[in-house]
């Protein structure tokens, strides 16, 4: 028997540069966040957990985007 779809949302994201807001939205899956961003689901999970080091050689950027994702619950 296949597994059913989420459907409640679980996860709110924000994506900033600077000062101003890029995307604001929720969503059911971190699977469904890495395909709206098509980011890797790894980095998509490091994000979440606090764990940036695959981006942080990037993060001093004058225009690198800051990506939140936090729980609804």
């Amino acid at each position: 028997m296949p597994r059913t779809k989420n459907i409640t949302p679980k996860y709110e994201l924000k994506v900033n540069c600077g000062d101003k807001n890029l995307h604001t939205g929720t969503y059911c899956s971190l699977k469904e966040i890495a395909s709206h961003l098509n980011f890797p689901y790894t980095t998509i999970t490091d994000i979440f957990q606090g764990r940036r080091v695959s981006l942080n050689s990037y993060a001093n950027c004058k225009y690198f985007p800051k990506i939140e994702i936090t729980n609804l619950s």
